[in-house]
Protein backbone atom coordinates (compact mmCIF):
# COMPACT_ATOMS: atom_id res chain seq x y z
CA UNK A 1 0.00 0.00 0.00
CA UNK A 2 2.76 2.48 0.80
CA UNK A 3 4.57 1.64 -2.51
CA UNK A 4 1.52 2.47 -4.31
CA UNK A 5 1.09 5.71 -2.12
CA UNK A 6 4.87 6.97 -3.30
CA UNK A 7 3.99 5.64 -7.03
CA UNK A 8 1.08 8.26 -7.12
CA UNK A 9 2.66 10.84 -4.95
CA UNK A 10 5.71 10.72 -7.29
CA UNK A 11 3.19 10.90 -10.61
CA UNK A 12 1.77 13.38 -9.19
CA UNK A 13 4.88 15.62 -8.67
CA UNK A 14 5.57 15.26 -12.55
CA UNK A 15 2.50 16.36 -13.60
CA UNK A 16 2.53 19.18 -10.99
CA UNK A 17 6.06 20.42 -12.22
CA UNK A 18 7.14 18.25 -15.36
CA UNK A 19 4.93 21.10 -17.72
CA UNK A 20 6.46 24.56 -15.79
CA UNK A 21 8.43 26.01 -18.51
CA UNK A 22 7.52 24.14 -21.57
CA UNK A 23 5.06 26.71 -23.21
CA UNK A 24 5.70 27.39 -27.23
CA UNK A 25 4.78 29.36 -29.36
CA UNK A 26 1.42 28.99 -31.17
CA UNK A 27 2.07 28.13 -34.94
CA UNK A 28 -0.95 30.97 -35.65
CA UNK A 29 0.84 33.63 -33.52
CA UNK A 30 4.20 32.56 -35.83
CA UNK A 31 1.99 32.93 -39.46
CA UNK A 32 0.38 36.07 -38.43
CA UNK A 33 1.83 39.70 -38.59
CA UNK A 34 -1.01 40.98 -36.09
CA UNK A 35 1.17 43.01 -33.88
CA UNK A 36 0.23 41.76 -30.33
CA UNK A 37 1.84 40.43 -26.63
CA UNK A 38 0.14 37.51 -24.99
CA UNK A 39 1.67 36.38 -21.73
CA UNK A 40 0.61 32.27 -20.68
CA UNK A 41 -1.35 32.32 -23.27
CA UNK A 42 -3.65 35.29 -23.17
CA UNK A 43 -3.63 37.60 -24.84
CA UNK A 44 -2.54 40.66 -23.35
CA UNK A 45 -3.15 43.47 -26.51
CA UNK A 46 -3.63 43.57 -30.28
CA UNK A 47 -3.10 46.43 -32.46
CA UNK A 48 -6.16 47.68 -34.12
CA UNK A 49 -4.95 50.12 -36.94
CA UNK A 50 -8.48 51.52 -37.20
CA UNK A 51 -7.78 53.12 -33.49
CA UNK A 52 -4.23 52.32 -32.11
CA UNK A 53 -0.56 53.59 -32.74
CA UNK A 54 2.78 52.19 -33.68
CA UNK A 55 5.68 53.74 -32.49
CA UNK A 56 9.60 52.68 -33.17
CA UNK A 57 12.47 54.37 -31.67
CA UNK A 58 16.13 53.42 -32.97
CA UNK A 59 18.04 54.49 -30.66
CA UNK A 60 16.47 53.30 -27.88
CA UNK A 61 15.23 49.83 -29.70
CA UNK A 62 11.60 50.50 -28.09
CA UNK A 63 8.93 49.43 -29.98
CA UNK A 64 5.60 50.64 -29.00
CA UNK A 65 1.62 49.78 -29.95
CA UNK A 66 -1.36 51.30 -28.05
CA UNK A 67 -4.92 53.02 -28.10
CA UNK A 68 -4.89 56.57 -29.15
CA UNK A 69 -5.56 57.81 -25.21
CA UNK A 70 -2.77 55.18 -24.12
CA UNK A 71 -5.45 53.14 -21.55
CA UNK A 72 -4.10 50.00 -23.32
CA UNK A 73 -0.81 49.06 -24.63
CA UNK A 74 2.87 47.82 -24.41
CA UNK A 75 6.17 48.23 -25.01
CA UNK A 76 9.03 46.24 -25.52
CA UNK A 77 12.62 47.57 -24.98
CA UNK A 78 15.27 45.52 -26.54
CA UNK A 79 19.06 45.60 -24.76
CA UNK A 80 20.04 45.14 -28.87
CA UNK A 81 18.50 44.82 -32.16
CA UNK A 82 16.99 41.89 -33.40
CA UNK A 83 18.68 40.70 -36.08
CA UNK A 84 18.34 36.84 -37.17
CA UNK A 85 16.06 33.95 -35.87
CA UNK A 86 17.44 32.05 -32.50
CA UNK A 87 18.91 35.44 -31.37
CA UNK A 88 18.73 36.03 -27.53
CA UNK A 89 17.65 39.31 -26.03
CA UNK A 90 17.13 40.76 -22.66
CA UNK A 91 13.66 42.55 -23.71
CA UNK A 92 12.02 45.60 -20.62
CA UNK A 93 8.01 44.22 -21.43
CA UNK A 94 5.59 47.29 -19.95
CA UNK A 95 1.80 46.55 -20.89
CA UNK A 96 -1.41 47.85 -19.21
CA UNK A 97 -3.61 45.01 -17.57
CA UNK A 98 -6.97 45.11 -15.14
CA UNK A 99 -6.03 49.28 -14.88
CA UNK A 100 -2.26 48.94 -13.56
CA UNK A 101 0.67 48.93 -15.68
CA UNK A 102 2.81 45.41 -15.22
CA UNK A 103 6.87 45.76 -16.50
CA UNK A 104 9.01 42.42 -16.72
CA UNK A 105 12.32 42.00 -18.10
CA UNK A 106 13.10 38.65 -19.94
CA UNK A 107 15.18 37.25 -22.01
CA UNK A 108 13.51 36.80 -25.04
CA UNK A 109 14.51 34.49 -28.17
CA UNK A 110 13.53 35.29 -32.06
CA UNK A 111 11.38 33.01 -33.21
CA UNK A 112 11.74 34.94 -36.67
CA UNK A 113 12.07 37.89 -38.96
CA UNK A 114 9.94 39.24 -41.78
CA UNK A 115 11.50 41.23 -44.76
CA UNK A 116 9.14 43.89 -44.28
CA UNK A 117 10.08 44.63 -40.48
CA UNK A 118 8.06 41.90 -38.12
CA UNK A 119 9.89 40.31 -35.39
CA UNK A 120 8.72 37.13 -33.01
CA UNK A 121 9.79 37.52 -29.68
CA UNK A 122 9.33 34.88 -27.51
CA UNK A 123 9.98 33.80 -23.71
CA UNK A 124 9.45 30.06 -23.47
CA UNK A 125 9.57 29.63 -19.38
CA UNK A 126 6.68 32.38 -19.28
CA UNK A 127 4.66 31.64 -22.04
CA UNK A 128 5.17 35.77 -23.33
CA UNK A 129 5.11 36.36 -26.53
CA UNK A 130 5.08 39.58 -28.88
CA UNK A 131 4.73 40.32 -32.40
CA UNK A 132 6.38 43.87 -33.45
CA UNK A 133 7.26 46.21 -35.76
CA UNK A 134 10.34 47.91 -37.28
CA UNK A 135 8.95 51.41 -38.51
CA UNK A 136 11.80 53.48 -40.50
Amino acid sequence: MRKALYIVLSGLFLLTTGCEGSFNMESEMLKSEKICLKAGGKLIYEYNPATDQLGFNKSTCQFRAGSDNMGDYFTATCAERPSKKGQTIDVTLQWTENNTVVRKKRTMKVEKLSDNGYVWLWNRKEGIGAVVRFLE
